[in-house]
């Protein structure tokens, strides 16, 4: 529509789970900038992406423009729009993310403050991309920090240095805080998350130390981008639009220009693939082979060796302390009754309940539903409740009977500094001292090869090597690994180095076709209780005609809500993308609104 009376058709985006909506507008066309629109016989403050490309008939009118310059610069508004596309996700579902929820509420007592301008994008540089690899983590810091110095000091470009967790927010606050650095993360109020926005925005902030929320901030121009431990688990997405932040730093890099840096201790596979096939530059330190002690425990009785046995004797006689590594809370995963069979599980969610013997409790995992321990079988009313598997609560009590003059803590609890053994599941502590510290033991690596995840493997590894790095920071600390699998290809790399378990982990995604050799997405659809078998049975028939590769579906009720989850697997992304984007539109066109449809692009 041309641009006059009758104004042009645009498509803005509100700060909900909705795709773009298309207003008419008669102002000035400000991509990036803020509009007023009415919805529902309400205004609402929503932002402009652009003109829209083929408007329906009958449009409401934009109120009215309230920016004279973009909030969200133009490559900033590209990004979020692919992320969107990328995804199948709506554009108002990465808006609410990205963006500071208070920008888009007007103020009770004064009236929103529009943003003048000028609007200060510049020039992007040139894009590359480069993977350190480096297992210790000063190593890492002093060389990204010379990095993040030298580009402060030659040029006016932004830098952005991304980290997983709390902890290296910390860690890496501490070395930059003659810089000054913004900090940005998710615990911020949106105030102080709006003030973080336009400082940034404006220019007056070059540099920011963030978690992966701090991606989507507004720089006019972004030299430097790090991804520090891109291997981390908590990059990932798992609500809202379901993304993989090492991804999408990548595409944020290329669209602004800008060097990307991903650092790691150990990489994903992934990573170091395109690294070794020149995608990424590659540099990398001296590695760091700890040696370790490994107990085959087919040969052995119970849950701690003869070998883990004498080397906890050792520690107590000199007075020394052990941390003992084991992957599962609580007394145990699963109680079963033995006379029936019965299994213990949350009502809502449909899995099982772990006893927590020292409340007394069952718990899930998922939801808050608990239930108070009984000796007596409510399906049968035996008294023969048996746990199976063993978790932290449970190392303790076996602990206890053969050490009753030791004391074990769990790390992070109260009491732990006091401890002689230290119990602990993925929570490692890298920063923080622990006098005496004489043996580092994983009671049980298999349970990290258990996981539903392709990934398994890899997160082991990385798990298993940032645990031996303890003994290089202790130097009389012995590292030592129980497994009922001690050939598996997660130890070779830990003896002889990444590459070791490299190549066989990467013929095994060769052979089962997945990622880097293919391509998946899980679907997750979440139906109308009453439409559930009616939605699965359309959307089999759907992935079956279009000939989808795919398992499923898996059928969950977490908080009592069904949910149907379907893994995709391809050759190629774009073909993945293109069949689920045809069946989100089916099942729009079928169901309305009754079916929420959610495309993980990056299931990792």
């Amino acid at each position: 529509m041309p641009e006059g009376a009758e104004g042009r058709a645009v498509d803005v985006a509100l700060p909900l789970r909705l795709g773009r909506l298309t207003y008419r507008h008669r102002g000035a066309l400000v991509p990036g900038a803020r509009v007023v629109v009415p919805l529902k016989e309400k205004e609402k403050i929503a932002l402009l992406l652009g003109e829209a490309s083929s408007p329906p008939p009958d449009l409401k009118e934009v109120l009215s423009l309230l920016d004279k310059a973009p909030i969200v610069p133009p490559r900033l508004l590209e990004f979020l729009l692919w992320v969107a596309e990328f995804h199948l996700a709506p554009e108002g579902e990465v808006l609410k993310y990205a963006l500071p929820a208070s920008l888009f509420r007007q103020p009770k007592k004064k009236k929103l403050a529009p943003f003048e301008g000028p609007l200060l994008e510049k020039p992007p540089g040139s894009f590359e991309a480069t993977l350190f690899f480096a297992e210790d983590v000063e190593e890492r810091a002093t060389f990204l920090l010379r990095k993040v110095r030298e580009t402060l000091s030659g040029g006016e470009g932004g830098v952005l240095f991304l980290v997983p967790d709390r902890e290296l927010l910390n860690f890496y606050r501490e070395r930059l805080k003659d810089l000054s650095p913004l900090v940005y993360t998710g615990d911020l109020t949106p105030k102080k998350r709006e003030e973080a926005w336009f400082a940034v925005l404006k220019g007056e902030r070059r540099l920011v130390l963030g978690t992966r929320l701090a991606l989507f901030l507004p720089f006019p121009k972004l030299d430097l981008l790090v991804v520090e431990e891109e291997e981390h688990h908590g990059y990932k997405q798992e609500e809202g639009f379901r993304g993989h932040f090492r991804d999408l730093a990548l595409m944020r890099a290329q669209t602004e220009g800008a060097r990307l840096f991903l650092s790691s201790a150990g990489p994903a596979v992934k990573s170091f693939y395109l690294a070794k096939r020149g995608k990424y530059h590659l540099e990398r330190a001296n590695p760091k082979n700890v040696p370790f002690t490994l107990v085959d425990l087919r040969s052995q009785k119970g849950l701690l060796s003869r070998k883990l046995l004498n080397r906890l004797r050792k520690v107590l006689a000199r007075s020394k302390r052990a941390l003992l590594f084991l992957n599962r809370l609580g007394y145990a995963p699963v109680l079963m009754c033995e006379e029936c069979g019965h299994l213990w599980v949350c009502p809502r969610c449909q899995i099982p309940l772990r006893l927590l013997k020292a409340e007394g409790k069952l718990r899930c995992r998922i939801c808050p539903y608990e239930l108070k321990a009984s000796p007596l079988c409510p399906s049968c009313g035996g008294g023969a409740p048996k746990p199976l598997g063993t978790g932290t609560e449970r190392l303790a009590e076996i602990l206890k009977t053969f050490f009753p003059e030791a004391r074990a803590g769990f790390y992070g609890k109260p009491g732990w500094q006091e401890a002689d053994f230290i119990i602990t599941t993925a929570r490692i502590p890298r920063f923080v001292e622990i006098p005496g510290l004489s043996l580092v033991a994983v009671v049980l690596a298999d349970q990290l090869f258990t996981q539903s995840s392709y990934l398994a493997a890899e997160r082991a590894y990385q798990l298993l090597k940032r645990l031996s790095l303890l003994s290089v920071r202790y130097p009389e600390a012995e590292f030592l690994i129980q497994t009922y699998r001690p050939s598996h290809h997660v130890f070779k790399g830990l003896r002889w180095g990444y590459e070791a378990f490299y190549q066989e982990e990467l013929l095994f995604r060769y052979q089962q076709r997945y990622p880097p050799f293919g391509r998946l997405a899980e679907l997750i659809l979440r139906p109308a209780p009453k439409i559930l078998e009616e939605v699965e049975e359309f959307s089999e028939n759907f992935l079956k005609e279009k000939g989808l590769d795919y398992a499923g579906p898996l059928v969950e009720s977490p908080r009592g809500n069904p949910r149907l989850f379907y893994l995709l697997r391809a050759s190629r992304s774009g073909f993945l993308q293109g069949a689920l984007r045809e069946l989100k539109e089916a099942l729009l066109a079928r169901f309305g609104g009754r079916v929420r449809f959610v495309a993980d692009m990056s299931p990792e």
